[in-house]
């Protein structure tokens, strides 16, 4: 019983850094938002969603990723080869 409440605990704590970092270094009063505050403020209240703009969000979200994947494709398969590799 102990340790399911510890393993609740640490999953909540994780939860908040999503919310509580950006709100404290940030504000809430800005325009800037990071990722996961920008899409709790598209789910709206009461469960309204709006899935256009959600989904046209986290494109936007994953393009800078997958940016940066392409443009470092070689290093990274490199480096899981190298990894791999039995001595």
């Amino acid at each position: 019983e102990v340790y399911l409440l510890l393993l609740c605990g640490s999953r909540r704590e994780g939860a908040d850094r999503h919310y509580l970092l950006p709100y404290l270094v940030i504000g809430v009063s800005t325009n800037y938002k990071t990722i996961p505050v920008a899409v709790q403020y598209l789910m709206g209240s009461y469960g309204a969603k709006d899935y256009g703009s959600l989904m046209a969000l986290l494109v936007l979200a994953i393009i800078p990723i997958i940016v940066f994947y392409f443009s470092c494709q070689k290093h990274i398969i490199q480096g899981v080869v190298a990894g791999a590799v039995k001595g």
